[in-house]
């Protein structure tokens, strides 16, 4: 292979002591382009996301979650009993011969373990750790358990999402663990790069709440400088009217639709055809419009239901208003914008799951390629990290399965 043409992470070894999202995903988008990522967990308490579903034919296992197989492509799997000192020993040993160290429990377990970045950087001065916690490694809050909903409550954005007449709603996304993992990244590339220059290691510290802070955006400025909190909107927005999903012809069918300005405003008054009563001085301006907004998204969506959602969009798009159906699964799965990015492939080899497409990585390089291997099953690389990678001999390696600290 051309050198250009190599995955960017080629020749970096990670070691993983990860669980569910955040650092999973971390470490795969490092797996997919080239890392050497070695997960460690144990037989008797696997990472937790093994147990969701959904599963291969609907039979549960713990190698047969297809979330698992998602979120931990091209990673090899060890099991390690960190409770027993010999375990911790042979991790202390991995990550001698590491670039990254990769972990998302609380504070205290890492350390619990003798497994901490001071422990770590006695065996490897030039290691690079990323931890990754709900609130991070220092605090009155940092030893608190969260996942996203308890984040989504801690970070304020359960306030900011759904409308004054309903009761709080926890979006389906966990958007701090997405966010997290883009910054994660970020961080790593970034003490490679510093490594690189003065061959120094250095502890990243990530807190999943501060991460999902910039999403709050001008309402939390807002309450800081004015004291204002912010209003239960729906799917209205401060700057755009008309903003909203409306329903289209079909069973359970909507279009969303976001004008921004009079320009775009024009475009959506002649794509409906110029109706009369858009021509009426309540609409003539976004200020007209955002003072009469529920007569605006009644009159839209009349017209709305006598099209489908892709009529509709279509139509909206075309005149420069932007617009976009909403999309079931089964929509996504055959989205032709996605089937031309590749945004899902095909993943062979897993002994469990058989072929099955996952998502591919977002972000494509242009002279660096990736590559899409199947996530693993739980230990299978027991014997080749162990004995070809840190060179424990065959007697020695049967010795510690028999003792249970390979377990």
């Amino acid at each position: 292979m051309d050198v250009t043409n190599k995955p960017v992470f080629e020749g970096v070894r990670v070691i993983e002591f990860c669980r569910v999202l955040a650092g999973p995903a971390c470490t795969k988008y490092l797996a997919d382009y080239g890392a050497e990522v070695i997960k460690v967990e144990t037989a008797a308490n696997p990472d937790t996301i093994r147990s969701w579903s959904p599963y291969k034919d609907g039979v549960p296992g713990v190698n047969r979650s297809t979330t698992f197989a998602m979120f931990n492509t091209g990673k090899l799997s060890v099991t390690l009993d960190l409770t027993k000192p010999a375990a911790v020993a042979l991790a202390k040993r991995l990550v001698a011969k590491a670039d990254v160290v990769v972990e998302n429990y609380t504070p205290s377990v890492m350390k619990k373990w003798g497994l901490s970045y001071d422990d770590l950087k006695q065996v490897n001065p030039r290691l690079i750790m990323l931890s990754v916690t709900p609130q991070g490694q220092t605090g009155p809050y940092s030893l608190q358990p969260a996942l996203g909903i308890e984040l989504g409550a801690s970070a304020g954005y359960l306030s900011f999402i759904g409308r004054p007449d309903r009761e709080i709603i926890q979006p389906f996304i966990a958007f701090p663990d997405i966010i997290a993992v883009c910054m994660g990244i970020t961080a790593i590339v970034g003490a490679l790069l510093h490594r690189r220059r003065t061959g120094e290691g250095q502890y990243i510290d990530l807190s999943m709440l501060e991460a999902s802070l910039p999403t709050l955006g001008p309402s939390l400025l807002d309450a800081q400088a004015n004291g204002r909190e912010p209003q239960l909107m729906g799917n209205r927005s401060l700057y755009a009217a008309p903003q909203g999903v409306y329903r289209c012809k079909g069973e359970d069918r909507w279009c969303a639709i976001s004008v921004l300005n009079d320009g775009e405003w024009d475009g959506l008054v002649k794509a409906m055809g110029d109706p009369q009563w858009a021509a009426e001085s309540r609409f003539a301006t976004m200020l007209d419009r955002k003072r009469n907004e529920d007569e605006l998204d009644r009159n839209i969506e009349n017209w709305t239901t006598h099209h489908t959602a892709a009529e509709a969009m279509s139509l909206l798009q075309a005149h420069g208003v932007a617009a976009a159906a909403v999309q079931k699964g089964a929509d996504l799965a055959k989205d032709p914008q996605l089937e031309h990015r590749r945004a899902y492939e095909l993943v062979e080899g897993h002994p469990e799951i058989g072929p099955h497409y996952t998502v591919a990585p977002a972000f494509v390089l242009s002279q660096s390629k990736y590559s899409l291997r199947a996530a693993p099953c739980l230990g299978q690389d027991n014997e080749y990290v162990f004995t070809r990678i840190l060179g424990l001999s065959d007697e020695e390696f049967i010795e510690l399965i028999a003792d249970e600290v390979i377990a």
